[in-house]
């Protein structure tokens, strides 16, 4: 649904604004968790799935509202602490539906009266240009890798760790949440250097690594470990959503940032969407560790990108250039305040003579 709908949602928020926006979005998603609140039964599935695209449509506009949010209402020194707060939001999200259905849901072997009842409680419960290009393959790598990870997260684990359906919902509790504090932390750390490429690189690398160290310590037998390290994985993926947001607001400006926001996650979609097909395959095919090695791979070509990406900070640039003008508004030895002077002791000369 994403990607078909972004271009009128762009519009939507361009034209419309904020409020109308957030409300669609908002209004869309509460409907869509109450139709799916009716569909817990066997012959109502396809009332569950038009939740389900009612939901994925809400989507399309709350997605892109991170950047915009902190560009209309903060300023220059805090707009990438206020997108990686706003992006926090969709990942706290995101932590809650790794915990709860687990707990909610829990195995019920063949009593499929139980099962419906838990997951009717669940209901219940949700309702309340060349660079340019390069970065928009850059961040759909980095953010297609996450989407497929958490979709296939559970399978990973109980392929090695048989029985462990809970500590699979916490292992992905545990990479949102620490995804969450990265994601903040990196926000303070654009706010306080505006490093936008070397940060982003950086991460991107440390995401890179951190895919790697999962792989290959995943079949351990040890979950301690598969709980370290999707933490580190986590905390470097999710971390890196703010900055690429920013990073490309800055080099499409003065394009809005609605604009930039909705192509990338449009991006992310397109790759989410293959990463999770292709991943999913190899992993029933040839075991998770093939499948990780696939996004391992692919994260590798998207640090190449982000090392060509040009680092034009125009947004950036033009801020300075506000800062600068209002610092020169009232300079200290104003010619304005000698004029007066100037006039009155030509006057005091005048009458003297």
């Amino acid at each position: 649904a994403y990607v078909p709908l972004i271009f009128p949602a762009t519009w939507l928020l361009d034209t419309r604004g904020l409020r109308l926006t957030a409300l669609l979005g908002s209004g869309l998603n509460c409907l869509g968790a109450w139709i799916k609140c009716g569909s817990v039964q066997q012959h109502l599935f396809w009332v569950t799935m038009l939740g389900q695209c009612l939901c994925s449509v809400a989507q399309v506009f709350i997605l892109g509202l991170p950047s915009r949010i902190a560009s209309v209402w903060f300023g220059p020194k805090e707009v990438s602490t206020a997108c990686a707060t706003a992006v926090l939001g969709n990942q706290l999200g995101t932590a809650v539906g790794f915990l709860l259905p687990p707990v909610l849901v829990p195995n019920t072997q063949n009593d499929t009266n139980l099962l419906a009842c838990n997951i009717s409680t669940m209901f219940y419960g949700t309702s309340a240009v060349a660079t340019l290009l390069f970065i928009l393959t850059a961040i759909g790598i980095m953010t297609g890798a996450f989407y497929s990870v958490s979709t296939l997260l559970n399978q990973m684990i109980l392929t090695y760790y048989e029985g462990e359906e809970v500590n699979a919902g916490r292992i992905g509790l545990t990479l949102v949440v620490a995804g969450m504090v990265g994601s903040i932390l990196c926000g303070l750390w654009l706010d306080y250097t505006k490093t936008y490429k070397q940060t982003t690189l950086i991460v991107y690398i440390l995401s890179f690594i951190g895919m790697v160290i999962f792989t290959f310590t995943l079949d351990l037998r040890y979950i301690i470990i598969v709980f370290v390290t999707g933490g580190v994985l986590g905390f470097f993926m999710t971390g890196y959503l703010p900055l690429g947001f920013e990073f490309a607001v800055e080099i499409t400006y003065p394009e809005s940032e609605g604009t930039s926001s909705g192509l990338l996650n449009a991006s992310a979609q397109i790759f989410g969407i293959l990463f999770t097909l292709a991943q999913g395959k190899l992993t029933s095919d040839y075991g998770p560790k093939a499948g990780n090695i696939f996004l391992c791979v692919w994260m590798f070509i998207g640090i190449i990108l982000t090392a060509l990406i040009k680092s034009d900070l125009r947004r950036h640039n033009i801020n300075i250039g506000i800062t600068n003008v209002d610092v020169k508004a009232i300079p200290a030895d104003s010619p304005t305040d000698q004029e007066p002077k100037t006039v009155m002791l030509s006057k005091q000369s005048e009458s003297a003579i």
